[in-house]
């Protein structure tokens, strides 16, 4: 079942009358320290350069960072507890932020051309024009294959590394007595 992800939000009224002050505290700044570890762990790249497998993904300012910046943490009430993730973004095709936590394989498709790609295009220098150009072909040329994607995970590290510190256990101290 899907949750809608607007409604779990933990200044939401529904929740801050489920929970209790302390229960939303701990589960908020929980969820909140995951996605600031899951955040912190993308560097900021130019476009081109990819993350090795096995380590988190890089960002790039240009296309504007949509996993990084929909990486959202919220109250799951089936289980009483938080989920930490991405948003799925509607009007986007796959499951990009699944296939670079678990790898998968996709199709290939050539780099987008808007109309912020080609002014910063213009705003190249003659040796930048030719590399672009000469990528975007190459890219054209391979869409529609079938390739592997391997994993760069980016949520499960983050998790692994809040459960391991000692944080956790000073947010759950006031609650479970």
């Amino acid at each position: 079942m899907a949750i809608k992800s607007k409604h779990y939000f933990f200044d939401k009224e529904i929740i801050k009358r489920k929970l209790t002050k302390a229960e939303r505290k701990a589960l908020s700044r929980h969820g909140a320290s995951i996605r600031k570890e899951a955040k912190s762990s993308m560097k900021t790249k130019p476009i081109g350069q990819h993350s090795p497998p096995g380590q988190p993904p890089f960002r790039h300012n240009v296309t504007g960072a949509l996993l990084w910046r929909h990486l959202y943490f919220l109250y799951n009430p089936q289980s009483s507890s938080v989920i930490v993730g991405p948003e799925k973004l509607s009007g986007h095709k796959g499951d990009a932020p699944h296939t670079q936590e678990y790898g998968n394989y996709t199709i290939t498709r050539p780099i987008g051309l808007n109309r912020k790609v080609l002014k910063r295009v213009q705003r190249m220098g003659r040796l930048g024009k030719k590399k672009f150009w000469k990528e975007y072909w190459e890219s054209a040329k391979d869409a529609g294959r079938n390739v592997f994607t391997e994993a760069r995970p980016y949520m499960r590290p983050a998790l692994a590394k809040e459960m391991h510190t000692a944080r956790l256990s000073e947010v759950w101290s006031n609650i479970v007595k």
